[in-house]
């Protein structure tokens, strides 16, 4: 077992490696629910609600959660362990504490898998059915579309209704037990394939069925919890490692691609020297209508020519009188 680390420690980091290439220290036990130890707990990824303290009524109101796989044991890991806890040791009548883990295997951001719980009683014990597994459409992120229900996995779960002292996730509400529900189950039968898991959801619900309605989340808004089966890391809600590594990359990149628009007016002046020999070539071109008027004159002097002839014809008429006069003279 790895040793143990104070809650103050446990609760501010946010990401952990298990120390060890040893076997996982988590160990669902089964046999001593509802008084199951998850005192083993203590060195895996867990996160206390951050909500104010009682933030939702009774049963609604969840106090904590936790990862882990048994990297170490198998490498890459093949097991996943889930922990939830309730602000409740349990209900009269029918009440029931129901919750729910949505699972994210193939890292697109979509509801793969589904893991429900279900305690009733007072002090609480599991329901009948107490754990139920679901296949999702893997459509949307919030809730399991299609589920349907598997029946035969290795999906097992324990349960203490009275955790107390420090392995109670939430330390700052006061006193009071919870009832904390430890689960494993194996990554086939979560689909997982490669890359990592993403806990998208774990809430608390109105029932053990994956699309009923939610209210406390330790995993929603603030991101996933998430599990690398070939490192063993495992990463809780709100962890801003990613981000930085992320936003690194742009601005690298944008210093380099402005150096592109700098070259672009470089070339610019050099085709404005083409439209510079553009009107060069115009006035050139004017020459040609110059000449066109030149042999518009020259045509002019073939009808001046045509009034020249005329006046030779009118010769004709001129000598017909000269003749009448002649043959007068024959009758005297």
């Amino acid at each position: 077992m790895l040793s143990k680390l104070p809650m103050s420690i446990m609760l501010s980091a946010l990401v952990y490696v298990n120390a060890a290439l040893g076997m996982n220290s988590v160990t669902i036990d089964v046999a001593g629910s509802p008084t199951a130890d998850v005192s083993d707990w203590a060195d895996e990824a867990c996160i206390a609600d951050e909500d104010p303290c009682d933030d939702f009524p009774n049963q609604q109101d969840a106090t904590g959660a936790c990862i882990a796989s048994n990297f170490g044991a198998a490498i890459p890991a093949d097991t996943a362990y889930l922990r939830f806890d309730f602000d409740e040791t349990g209900r009269n009548g029918n009440n029931t504490l129901d919750g729910c883990w949505l699972v994210d295997v193939d890292q697109n951001g979509n509801v793969d898998r589904a893991l429900c719980f279900s305690l009733v009683g007072n002090p609480a014990d599991f329901a009948s059915p107490g754990v139920r597994f679901f296949s999702c459409a893997d459509t949307t992120s919030t809730t399991c579309a299609n589920d349907v229900e598997v029946f035969g996995t290795s999906a097992i779960c324990a349960l203490n209704s009275s955790t107390s002292g420090a392995d109670r996730l939430l330390q700052t509400c006061g006193g009071g037990n919870d009832a904390a529900v430890e689960c494993s189950i194996t990554l086939t039968d979560l689909g997982w394939t490669s890359g990592n898991i993403a806990l998208l959801r774990s809430c608390t619900s109105t029932s053990a069925q994956p699309n009923s309605a939610t209210f406390d989340c330790l995993a929603d808004t603030d991101g996933p919890f998430v599990i690398d089966p070939d490192t063993g890391e495992n990463t809780l809600p709100g962890t801003p490692t990613p981000t930085p590594t992320n936003t690194a990359v742009p601005p690298t990149s944008t210093p380099t691609n402005t150096d592109v628009p700098t070259n672009t007016p470089t070339s610019t002046p050099t085709n404005t020297d083409v439209p510079t020999s553009t009107p060069t070539s115009t006035p050139t071109n004017t020459d040609v209508p110059t000449n066109t008027p030149t042999s518009t004159p020259t045509n002019t002097d073939v009808p001046t020519n045509t009034p020249t002839s005329t006046p030779t014809n009118t010769d004709v008429p001129t000598n017909t009188p000269t003749s009448t006069p002649t043959n007068t003279d024959v009758p005297t």
